[in-house]
């Protein structure tokens, strides 16, 4: 078996791209936490096209933390990832990041502008609100998550037939209505909890 990755991210005879957008999604296990980043590119006929970016995991620490936290580090990470892209490559972005958790703990803390946090939390909020805004932070059942590969892995025969990995998920390559939204119910969890 052998595993390769096209080198371009603009596939071939695309034509314009009006749209351009980085997606980061992060996941948190008791063993290591991590985030998945893409490229998604729109041209001026609509067509879509998503592209494996990067990828980091971390082992969990030695000294137990909870998986919120956790989460919360992994989602720190990708506002890392999204810094670090936008830094490294010659591309101009034309759209907002997205990140994608499937935490609900994560977007709690995240949208929360009253509440203060211990230390811990408190440092990774800051780092999250200095790279992104609240509205750019939406949930993914974690079925969906690629991400999840990056917490918990994947056998060497899973990882190659595995496209959501270099492809992002499905849903990426539909137009934004067609993205995952919040239920109300859960929405309310996420505003009312704190």
């Amino acid at each position: 078996m052998s595993f390769s990755i096209c080198g371009s991210v603009l596939p071939e005879a695309f034509g314009p791209v009006v749209s351009s957008q980085l997606h980061h999604f992060s996941d948190a296990s008791e063993a290591a936490y991590g985030s998945v980043s893409y490229l998604r590119l729109v041209n001026e006929e609509g067509r879509v096209h998503c592209s494996f970016l990067f990828a980091k995991s971390r082992l969990a620490p030695l000294k137990s933390v909870s998986i919120p936290r956790l989460e919360l580090s992994a989602a720190t990470l990708s506002v890392h990832h999204d810094k670090m892209l936008k830094r490294e490559s010659e591309m101009s972005f034309s759209d907002p990041s997205v990140f994608w958790t499937d935490s609900m703990s994560v977007l709690r803390y995240v949208k929360n502008e009253s509440k203060r946090f211990h230390t811990f939390v408190a440092n990774r909020i800051t780092t999250i609100r200095d790279g992104s805004t609240p509205d750019q932070w939406y949930h993914v059942e974690g079925a969906m998550n690629p991400g999840d590969h990056t917490s918990r892995g994947l056998s060497a025969d899973a990882f190659l037939n595995c496209t959501e990995w270099l492809l992002g998920p499905e849903f990426l390559w539909k137009c934004k209505l067609k993205w995952p939204k919040l239920t109300d119910s859960s929405l309310s969890q996420v505003m009312t909890r704190k």
